[in-house]
């Protein structure tokens, strides 16, 4: 080690045990210049880049098929995550090393292994697994719990077979971790088994193999983006979907309205007259277009330069600066806003379904898949808008929306432009970080086993050779759909009744929302199979230190 130039740790079996450490994240807490999840979180953006993804808990970023585990929530010298290697074969960062069947840990800090074209410029961390020990009989079982109701138990044996010929080594675990917030669990069971044989005195051969697997539902390290403070900020804006209005629930007073189009003849008169109402309200803004304000009080659909119909409305913040200055945009209301209205919403309390519906605002249908002259093409939607706006049963219905709160304390201050995200909740009479696993709707398993083969083999006194045979074959099922497009939030339903016209059970209430969810599952099969020839020399300046020089086939 001293005649090495580089940064490198060696994490023994007895520091493991002394440090009650069981995987990489325990043993960098530790170690110089690495971080473990313990005491970092990774900042890694959700897909549409609005917060920080929850890499502890396990998460995806929307079309990325690539999971991100607590395995890889770590980090070297400030840059990243570093390389993984079982007995110095690269093996799958996804697969966490354990102490159950380690002998040692080697930490490698920095880009060294860049030079030799494999690893990552934080380092590589390679796990030295416990081997069978010739002439020697043991055997050890340990089991630990905490406060939460966890359980690891852990066996090992090792037993000469043929006096200076053949010994087999043996371990098994079980661990069940269970957290404070709930419903949670980190479950996984281990085998490990290895042979050593040395059929000639200058010959060893040494096969292992391991069994891995895991099932989880971990609960999330970060408290969710909190839009309910934003929501009390604002006054508590609810939109009721029977009469369009956007209430105050905190004052009764009325904020606004939301109509889809000026055709809707029905109701496009109740944006009209709200607008008129307005203190302040000057009649030579209204317009037929942005720019020209030639509008009458029964034909304008532009007021102050900005649209009044449309969902644009409701979230066209131009010139607003939270705090100081409004909209030009007389029917922006902060802290509510329209969610993703050709989407289906399922409401789901306590594992069950209670509703499933489809936002009306400007819904229409397809009649049949293809045109006759292109299959692949939509057909013209029906019915058609003329058709819609002179029935007033229809009129009113295609006119309903969907909403939640919303942030807004950020908008026009210039703090966006600095990557502001908005904040998490930090009120635990908003959310209970202390009880509730938010994440308890994301689940994943990963299946792994490995298969390693070394000879060894003398053939002068200073020269040997080792060959080897290396292989993983792993298979990740990923579940982690919150938050998988934007960053897990903590929304208020702001829907006074339901599209439909029935009351919203879940009216003022917090929720959690998952959109778009994907499920992946990945496999992946890697072989290696090196050859070194290694030489030794003596050298004279340091007593009983020895020199390698390796050729790699």
């Amino acid at each position: 080690m001293a005649d090495l130039g580089s940064s490198i740790s060696i994490i023994t079996k007895q520091q493991f045990d002394d440090t009650a450490s069981t995987d990489i994240n325990d043993i960098f807490r530790y170690e110089v210049n690495t971080e473990g999840s313990l005491t970092y979180t990774p900042g890694t953006q959700s897909f549409r880049n609005d917060g920080v993804l929850d890499v502890n808990a396990g998460g995806t970023q929307g079309n990325s098929v690539a999971s991100l585990t607590n395995a890889g929530a770590n980090r070297v010298r400030g840059l990243g995550s570093p390389s993984s290697a079982v007995n110095y074969y690269p093996s799958i960062g996804a697969v966490p090393f354990d102490s159950y069947n380690t002998q040692s840990v080697e930490v490698s800090r920095g880009p060294n292994s860049m030079l030799f074209g494999l690893g990552s410029p934080a380092g590589i961390v390679n796990q030295s697994t416990a081997q069978a020990v010739l002439n020697r009989r043991s055997s050890g079982i340990s089991f630990r719990t905490d406060q939460y109701g966890s359980f690891r138990s852990t066996f090992n044996f090792n037993q000469g077979l043929i006096d200076d010929r053949l010994a087999i080594y043996g371990a098994m675990l079980y661990d069940d971790r269970r957290f404070d917030r709930k419903p949670a669990y980190d479950r996984t069971n281990r085998y490990y088994g290895a042979l050593t044989f040395k059929p000639f005195s200058k010959t060893v051969i040494k096969v292992n193999v391991e069994k891995y697997e895991n099932d989880n539902r971990r609960p999330n390290t970060l408290t969710p983006r909190d839009f309910v403070t934003e929501w009390n900020l604002a006054g508590q804006p609810y939109y009721d979907p029977v009469t369009r209005q956007i209430m105050s629930l905190a004052t009764g007073k009325q904020l606004g309205v939301l109509v889809n189009n000026a055709s809707n003849t029905t109701f496009a008169n109740q944006t009209r007259d709200f607008i008129r109402s307005l203190p302040g309200y000057n009649p030579a803004l209204r317009g037929t277009s942005a720019t020209n304000f030639n509008g009458t009080d029964t034909n304008f659909t532009f007021y102050n330069g900005q649209a009044i119909f449309g969902d644009v409305t409701l979230g066209n913040s131009t010139g607003f600066v939270a705090g100081r200055t409004p909209s030009a945009n007389v029917l922006f209301v902060p802290g509510i806003g329209q969610v993703n209205q050709a989407r289906s919403i399922m409401q789901i309390a306590n594992g069950q379904l209670v509703n499933w519906f489809q936002p009306t605002y400007q819904y229409k249908y397809l009649p049949a898949f293809g045109t006759a002259t292109n299959p692949a093409a939509n057909p013209t939607t029906y019915p058609a808008d003329t058709a819609v706006y002179n029935n007033p049963a229809w009129s009113e219905v295609f006119t309903r929306g969907y909403t939640s709160s919303a942030g807004w304390t950020g908008i026009g201050n210039g703090i966006f432009a600095a990557s502001y995200r908005y904040p998490g909740v930090t009120d635990r009479s908003i959310y209970d970080w202390r009880e509730v696993n938010l994440n308890s709707m994301n689940f994943g398993s990963v299946k792994n086993q490995n298969y390693n083969v070394e000879l060894e083999q003398e053939l002068t006194s200073n020269l040997f050779l080792n060959a080897g045979w290396f292989r993983q074959k792993f298979t990740q099922r990923s579940n982690y759909t919150v938050a998988q497009l934007n960053v897990a939030t903590l929304f208020v339903d702001t829907n006074k009744n339901l599209p439909d016209g029935q009351p919203n059970p879940y009216f003022g209430k917090p929720y959690l929302e998952d959109q778009d969810p994907d499920s992946y599952v990945n496999s992946q099969l890697d072989t290696i199979a090196p050859c070194w020839l290694g030489l030794r020399t003596s050298r004279r300046m340091t007593v009983g230190a020895s020199g390698w020089a390796a050729i790699r086939f």
